[in-house]
C-alpha cells in the first residue's frame, strides 16, 4: 500500500506542477519570466543587507509572515480564496470534479487559519522570497531610509551570462550539464511580477482550477481504488500551491512598487536558518546554493555549498538620497566590490539625483 501511495504522490506532484507552470507561464498571459526580456530589476536594501548579500554570494528569502506588512498577505490570501469561491460556484453539482473542489476550498481554508499563528511545521508549507523593483530611482521606495540609515538599489540583470554556472538543465539523474541562471527553475524557484489587477490572478486562478479539474475527472477511474487518499492528497496539494500563487497578487495601492519577486517552493528542512530581525526570530533561506556531491565514510551524500564565483549580476548601483558623504559612500561600495571579484565601473555607482533630505 505504501508503495502505491509513492505512486499517487508522485503522480500528482507532477500533474500540480504542470498546473503551476500552465497557470503562471502561459505565453498568452502578461506574467513573463523578467530577464527573458534582458530586464533590469533593482533590490533596494540597506547597506548592512547590501554587505551581507555580497559576503554570502546570496540573497536572504524571507517567510512571507515576517514581511514588513502582514495585511499585504492576508489580502492576497483573502482574495485568492474568494476566486476559488467564485470558481465553485459556477460548477454544475452533476460535475465530476465538484467534490473535489469544495475539498480544495476546505483545505485552503485551513491553511488560511494555520497562516494566522506560526509554528514549526508551518513554514515548511509557504514559499519563501525577495523583492526587485523595475524602478531603480523610486522615492517612494527612498523614503524607508531616514537619518544616517543609507539606503542602496542594486541594479541587476539576471540575463547576463558572464553569471551563469553549471548546473542540471532538469531534474533528471542523468541530466545534461549546462551554464545556465541559477535563479531559474519553475516551478521550484522562479520570477513572478506582482500583479496589482485583480483579474490577471484570477485568469491564472481558473487555469490552474481547470487543468486539476480535467486532470481529476480524466483519471478518477485509474485513481477509484484509492480514491480517497488520492482526492485528499489532491486537494491538499493544490491548496498549498494556490497558497503560494497568492504570492503573486496586491493591492493596487501599493503598485508605485513595480515589484517582482523571486520565490522558492521547493526546499528542505536543512535549508532553514534563523536570524533575529526587530522583535522576532524569523525563518529564512539563503538562495542560491550550489548542490554537491561528497563521500563520507564510503557514503555519497549531497550537500548545499555557496558558490565559489560571484553570482550576483550586479549592473548598477544606486545611493539613496540622504547619504551623507556620498563620495566616501561610493567609493567603499567601489573597493569591496572589486575585493569580492566584482569588476563594476565607478560610474555605475551613483547617488540619486533625486532632492530628499528628510528630517
Amino acid at each position: 500500500m505504501k508503495f502505491i501511495k509513492q505512486l499517487y504522490n508522485d503522480e500528482i506532484d507532477n500533474e500540480i506542477d504542470k498546473a503551476t507552470y500552465e497557470a503562471t507561464y502561459n505565453p498568452s498571459e502578461k506574467i513573463e519570466i523578467p530577464f527573458s526580456e534582458a530586464k533590469e530589476l533593482y533590490h533596494y536594501c540597506s547597506l548592512e543587507s547590501f554587505y551581507s548579500i555580497i559576503e554570502s554570494n546570496c540573497f536572504w528569502l524571507s517567510h512571507p509572515k515576517f514581511m514588513n506588512d502582514l495585511s499585504e498577505q492576508e489580502y492576497a490570501i483573502g482574495t485568492t480564496k474568494k476566486f476559488l469561491q467564485e470558481y465553485n460556484q459556477n460548477i454544475n453539482e452533476k460535475d465530476n470534479s465538484k467534490r473535489l473542489l469544495k475539498l480544495i476550498e476546505s483545505k485552503f481554508e485551513l491553511c488560511e487559519s494555520k497562516f494566522k499563528g506560526f509554528d514549526e511545521d508551518k513554514y515548511k508549507k509557504h514559499g519563501f522570497f525577495t523583492c526587485f523593483s523595475s524602478d531603480g530611482d523610486s522615492l517612494p521606495m527612498w523614503s524607508m531610509y531616514k537619518g544616517k540609515n543609507v539606503g542602496l538599489a542594486i541594479g541587476l540583470d539576471f540575463s547576463d551570462e558572464k553569471y551563469f554556472v553549471d548546473l542540471p538543465i532538469s531534474r533528471d539523474k542523468d541530466s545534461d550539464i549546462k551554464k545556465i541562471s541559477p535563479f531559474y527553475n519553475p516551478p521550484y524557484y522562479y520570477f513572478s511580477d506582482i500583479e496589482y489587477q485583480e483579474d490577471i490572478i484570477k485568469k491564472s486562478i481558473n487555469i490552474f482550477l481547470d487543468h486539476i479539474s480535467n486532470y481529476y475527472n480524466s483519471s478518477k477511474t485509474e485513481l477509484n481504488s484509492n480514491i480517497n487518499y488520492a482526492e485528499n492528497y489532491l486537494a491538499s496539494k493544490a491548496a498549498f500551491t494556490l497558497m503560494n500563487m497568492s504570492l503573486d497578487l496586491k493591492n493596487s495601492n501599493f503598485s508605485y512598487e513595480k515589484e517582482t519577486r523571486l520565490i522558492l517552493l521547493e526546499y528542505t528542512e536543512e535549508d532553514v536558518k534563523f536570524r533575529v530581525k526587530d522583535k522576532f526570530i524569523v525563518p529564512y533561506i539563503e538562495f542560491p546554493l550550489e548542490e554537491k556531491k561528497e563521500v563520507e565514510d564510503g557514503n555519497e551524500k549531497k550537500i548545499k555549498k555557496k558558490f565559489d564565483k560571484p553570482i550576483i549580476p550586479i549592473k548598477s548601483i544606486t545611493i539613496s538620497p540622504n547619504a551623507e558623504e556620498p563620495e566616501l559612500v561610493k567609493a567603499s561600495i567601489w573597493a569591496f566590490l572589486n575585493h569580492k571579484g566584482y569588476k563594476l565601473d565607478k560610474k555605475q555607482i551613483i547617488q540619486s539625483p533625486i532632492p530628499y533630505k528628510p528630517r
